[in-house]
Parts: structure tokens; C-alpha cells; sequence
């Protein structure tokens, strides 16, 4: 049974009225709570189903009914022509004299010229005050500025007149002379000696710092980088040669597919796996999420494949992208599993799959086989191949996490588990998750 609370929000959601933090709760509920998914889509219907009701029109007679009711009511009396009810009897009634709108107005006058007057009289005995104040003090900082020498003008001219006029100088004009040139005469160079000859050192003498004695060598670190390709270019001859070196480098992978539709993804996953053979059994719960659409990653868990056969699958996954319109898949990520990966296929599983384990190799003196024992083996293969298919996957929940079912409570694990053989030496435990972008 849902809170009051969550009733709220979806039917808050349902109206379009929900701010950012109410959607994130709002989508929260749905991922974790499938009667509210239920709810929700009902709500949904109820409210198309109400959009869709067909509008009925006024009838034509609607407008002259209404006017001829409402020109049937009592019309109302203004206020100002309604008789006043005097309760009291007429000869109780003394008259009072109600003084006239020019009367009253004619009252208050001299009180307002009175202070009038006053207003006037306060105004210019404070301007007459600070003005007499002003021009005192601006006396009284003409006293304070320093005295200044006072310049006799007429001293100064009579003292310019007796001033001599000097007549200016003369300067003579230069005689023109031509200045003989001094012969030089080049001067011998002298012959330099020849240089004498180096001194002689010894044979492996080293001028320098000799080498450090705790010198380390340098180790040597292979580093290598995760693959990342376009889903779109699977199919191309460059990238089956990078998927085949990296798949030969290590023992099982895992592989992240990126998209924007996880739902949809998972259905063209399905095609391109029936397409490179694989078998793939989808979990009744994912398969249920799926159809309702809920928020959810998927992890996709196969044993059975070579490098050649997962080659393929990258193929096959790229014709699919390419052959839908919404273009489903974006990027691919191929690293080597570790044991994150190791832990989370237990929890999903119920069982260790034994991402690292390999054949056990037959020693070198063993018993050749009869042709009669080959035939019987082929034979058995064949029928066994014929009953169950060899290459078999299984889909489940991976996100969220409370979206898993114990492994123990789901058929198609157990199917799966029950159709594991003894894994061969070409085969590449594969763990393969869709996840949305970001």
C-alpha cells in the first residue's frame, strides 16, 4: 500500500506539475516500487480518458433565459434616494442646527493666516542671523591670512630706466684654411711564431666526474590501454584485428556498452546474439522491467565463446546499430575482468564462474584413443549439440541493484547453470554490460 505521500507525487506528476527534486523522487519510486509504475499508468489512462470526453455545447436558449431571469428580479434602490425611517416619534423631535460647508470653512482661517505669519517671521530672522554670521567669519580669515611684502612699482621702473643699453658683441668671421692631411705609412705586421705543440697526456686519461656507484637500471613496464571503438565500425577489418590482439592478451573480459535507451538496446542486443548464433535467456524480471519500461542497466553473461566467435558479435552488433533509426549503441569498452568482475558474477549467479580457471592439459604419456572410442565420442557430441545449443548467454538485472533476483529464486539461471559444460581452451568467459551514457 502507497503513502499518502507517494499517492501525492504521482498524481502530481501526472498534472505536470512536479519541480526538479520532486521528479528525481518521483522517478526513484518508480524504479524501486512497481505498484506505483501501476498507478501511475492508470492515473495516466484516467486522465486521457478525461481529455478525450467530448465537449457539450450551451443550448441556443441559454442566452434569452438568463436575461429574463435577471430582468425579473426587483430592481435595487440607490442609497441616496432610500427615505430615512425615523423610529422616534414626529413631536419628540427637537431640530438641530447644522452649521453650513462655508461656515466651517470660514472658522478656521485666521488660524491658518496667524501661522502664516509666524512661519514668515521665524524664516527670516534665521537667514538674517546666518548671514551676519557668515560675513563675520569670512573677516575674520582675511586677519588670519600672512602678510604680504607690498612691491614699489615706481622704484622698480626708475631703477630700469639708469639701466646702460649694452651694445652687442661682434663675432668675428672665420678665415678659411685648408688642413694638409697626414701621410700614414702602413706598418709592418709582425710574423707570429708557429704555436707549440700540445703537451702530451695520457693514453685514457678522463677529464670528468667518474660514474655514480648506487646507479639503478631502468625497469622496463609494459602499459596497456582498454579498447574503445564505435559500436557503428564493428564490422570494419582494422577493428576485428584490435578486438582478436586484445582477447589474446588475457583470459576473460569484460565488455561496457554505452547507449541512451537501454530498453531498446537490450532488444537489438538480442537480435545481433541470435544472428552470431548465441542463445540468450532473459530473466522473467528483467523482462519485466523491460516491458514497463523501468530505469535499468543490464549485464549479459557468456562462457561459450571464442575470440573469433566474439568478432563476430561485435559484427553483427554493428549492422543492428546501424539498421536502427535511433541508433541504440554508442561506444564499446573491452578490458581485461578482474576480480570486481569476479565478485559481482557470483552475486549474480549463486556460483563462482571461474573466470580464470583452463582445462587441465593431458600429460604427454597417455593412452592414445581407439578410432572405435573417437566415433562413439563424435557421435555423442553430435546428438548432445543437437538437444541443447553450445553457445547459450543469460540476461539479468545489474542496475539498480535492489532490481536483482537471488539467483536461487530465478529459472533462468538454474537453466543456464544446468546447460554449462567443461569450458574449452579457446573459449573467452565474456561479462557484457548495457549501460546508459553518463
Amino acid at each position: 500500500m502507497l503513502p499518502d505521500a507517494d499517492r501525492e507525487l504521482i498524481a502530481a506528476a501526472v498534472d505536470a506539475e512536479l519541480t526538479p527534486a520532486q521528479e528525481q523522487s518521483f522517478r526513484r519510486l518508480l524504479s524501486q516500487s512497481a505498484e506505483a509504475v501501476a498507478l501511475f499508468q492508470q492515473l495516466q489512462a484516467h486522465s486521457r480518458r478525461l481529455r478525450a470526453l467530448r465537449r457539450i455545447p450551451a443550448p441556443s436558449s441559454m442566452q434569452a433565459t438568463v436575461a429574463t431571469r435577471i430582468r425579473s428580479l426587483p430592481k435595487a434602490v440607490p442609497a441616496a434616494s432610500r427615505p430615512i425611517v425615523v423610529s422616534a416619534p414626529v413631536e419628540q423631535l427637537t431640530p438641530v442646527s447644522v452649521p453650513s460647508r462655508s461656515a466651517r470653512r470660514v472658522g478656521w482661517l485666521p488660524y491658518a493666516i496667524a501661522a502664516s505669519a509666524l512661519l514668515a517671521v521665524t524664516s527670516g530672522s534665521f537667514w538674517f542671523a546666518s548671514r551676519d554670521s557668515r560675513e563675520a567669519a569670512e573677516v575674520v580669515e582675511v586677519h588670519r591670512l600672512p602678510k604680504v611684502t607690498e612691491h614699489n612699482t615706481d622704484r622698480a621702473v626708475a631703477s630700469a630706466k639708469r639701466t646702460t643699453k649694452q651694445e652687442p658683441e661682434v663675432i668675428s668671421t672665420p678665415r678659411v684654411a685648408v688642413a694638409e692631411r697626414p701621410v700614414e705609412t702602413p706598418s709592418v705586421v709582425a710574423v707570429v711564431e708557429a704555436a707549440p705543440s700540445p703537451r702530451p697526456y695520457g693514453i685514457g686519461d678522463v677529464i670528468g666526474s667518474g660514474s655514480f656507484s648506487d646507479q639503478q637500471e631502468f625497469s622496463t613496464v609494459t602499459v596497456r590501454l582498454p579498447l574503445l571503438v564505435s559500436i557503428v565500425d564493428g564490422d570494419r577489418e582494422d577493428i576485428r584485428v584490435k578486438v582478436l590482439d586484445n582477447l589474446s592478451r588475457d583470459h576473460a573480459f569484460r565488455l561496457d556498452l554505452f547507449t541512451r535507451d537501454p530498453h531498446r538496446a537490450a532488444e537489438v542486443f538480442q537480435a545481433a546474439a541470435n544472428a552470431a548464433g548465441i542463445k540468450v535467456v532473459v530473466d522473467a524480471t528483467a523482462q519485466e522491467r523491460m516491458a514497463k519500461k523501468v530505469p535499468s542497466a543490464w549485464v549479459v553473461f557468456v562462457e561459450s565463446l571464442s575470440a573469433e566467435d566474439i568478432a563476430k558479435l561485435f559484427a553483427q552488433l554493428a549492422i543492428q546499430t546501424r539498421g536502427d533509426k535511433s541508433l541504440p549503441f554508442g561506444t564499446a569498452h573491452l578490458f581485461p575482468a578482474k576480480l570486481t568482475e569476479q565478485k559481482e558474477l557470483r552475486e549474480l549467479l549463486g556460483v563462482d564462474p571461474g573466470l580464470w580457471k583452463r582445462p587441465k592439459v593431458a600429460p604427454a604419456g597417455s593412452r592414445a584413443i581407439s578410432s572405435n572410442t573417437v566415433d562413439q565420442l563424435t557421435a555423442a557430441l553430435n546428438k548432445k549439440d543437437k538437444q541443447s545449443p553450445e553457445k547459450s548467454a543469460v540476461l539479468l538485472t545489474y542496475l539498480p541493484v535492489g532490481g536483482r533476483v537471488p539467483p536461487q529464486m530465478s529459472k533462468e539461471v538454474k537453466q543456464f547453470l544446468e546447460r554449462r559444460e567443461e569450458r574449452k581452451a579457446t573459449t573467452i568467459p565474456l561479462m557484457i554490460v548495457i549501460r546508459p551514457v553518463g
